[in-house]
Formats: C-alpha cells, structure tokens, sequence
C-alpha cells in the first residue's frame, strides 16, 4: 500500500497543468513547510490530517477540466451539502480517507441576491468553497521545487506553491474564534510551531511590526517566492 507521501505525489501529477494556479493550504502546508531553507524544522512530526486543501483565485482564467483529470487519477466525487452546488471533496478509490477539497476566498455578505448562502462556486470542472480570509493564503506564495526521487516521490520534476509562513500564521490566527473547540487547539500548536521555526518575529518584521509579506499582502502587492527545497526534507 502506498504512503501518504506517495499518494499525495500522485495528486500533485493529476494536478499538473494546474499547479500554477493552485497553493497547497492546510495540514500539508504545515508538512511542506519544512522543506523550506531557512525554515527550522522542528524534531518532532508536524500535525496531519489526510484531507488536501487546494486553495485557488476564482474567475481568474483557470481552464480545462480538474475534475476529469482528478477521475482518470483515481479520485472520486463526493458531493455534500444542501448549497447550490454542493460542496464537494474528492477521494482516492483505494483508499477514500485520502482526498482533496478545493477552497476559494469568500467576499462580500457571504448571500446572495435570491437570499441563499454564497457558499460554493464550480470552477474547471470542480466545486470549491468559500471561506473567509483565504486571500491571505494566495497571497505571495513560496514557490516549491519537488525533485524526482525526493521525500515526495513525484515521478517527475513539479513546482507547487504553499502560503508563506506570516500568512499561514494570520489566517490561522483570523479564523480561529470560527473554528469547533476541539479544533482550536492545534491552530495554537500549528502557529507557535510555525512562528517559532520561521522566525518571523525577527527576520521579517520591518519598521510597522508586520512582516513583510503581510504589509505587501495590504498594499495589494504580491510576488512569489521561489524556494527549492531541502533534498529528502519533506516529512
């Protein structure tokens, strides 16, 4: 049976063409943080869950068919939820506790015109939520090279895109009183164990107090971060 590592890798290649457009968000942002030099990776193994959640920009020109892709790769749809279109999240056929959701920044009232809840879109072939605050995630991204033959065994060379982490820190900390209880917990575990490694209270806070990608993240500008991993780090 293959690992999560390996399963995740087959995600990346369904996800090809795509990749451009997509971050990695969530628990394996978390994960792939530690592939990042500069980034000091803590001793013990980072907080995990098995979902993968793709965040994208909506309307921005993202073409073709996600969904047929993710089929032919073995993920299969589940729909969910009385919203219109339904939530959906998309699982691996051999082992459907492995899947994928795809998130999209939710502005605005959060209902519609006709009074229903704005909760979901369908873009490329896929239905994506709407959550609040996602926007600070597609926000200057690292840039993350994986190299065939690494920790994630992709079978060719892919370049993925995950939050930096000031970012990943502050949309944890702005959705944290949103969150279940029991879930709040390791959003705290999550942002001290990334504040800590990244150090982000010394090395990029500039003159405001804000680290730097947040300060661009409010002028409205952002550029990626193109970052190549530590070889075999990606644990």
């Amino acid at each position: 049976m293959r690992s999560d590592d390996e399963r995740f890798a087959h995600l990346v290649g369904a996800l090809r063409p795509w990749l451009d457009r997509l971050v990695f968000v969530g628990g394996w942002a978390h994960r792939l943080h530690r592939s990042v030099p500069g980034l000091d990776a803590p001793p013990y193994p980072p907080l995990m869950t098995r979902d993968v959640d793709l965040a994208f920009a909506p309307r921005t020109g993202m073409t073709g068919d996600i969904k047929a892709a993710l089929d032919a790769h073995g993920f299969r749809e589940r729909l969910g939820s009385e919203h219109r279109p339904p939530i959906a999240s998309y699982h691996l056929a051999e082992d459907p506790s492995f899947f994928a959701e795809f998130l999209v920044p939710l502005s605005g009232s959060g209902v519609r015109r006709d009074g229903t809840p704005d909760a979901t879109l369908t873009e490329a072939g896929v239905s994506a939520q709407k959550l609040r605050h996602l926007d600070l995630l597609l926000h200057a991204p690292y840039v993350l090279d994986l190299r065939a033959g690494g920790s994630v065994p992709v079978t060719a060379p892919a370049t993925i895109r995950v939050p930096n982490p000031a970012s990943f820190i502050a949309q944890k900390l702005l959705i944290a009183e949103t969150r279940p209880p029991d879930k709040r917990a390791s959003i705290s575990c999550t942002c001290t164990t990334r504040s800590s490694s990244s150090r982000i209270d010394s090395s990029t806070c500039g003159p405001s107090g804000a680290p730097a990608s947040l300060r661009s993240w409010r002028s409205g500008r952002s550029t990626p971060s193109r970052i190549a991993p530590r070889a075999n780090t990606a644990r």
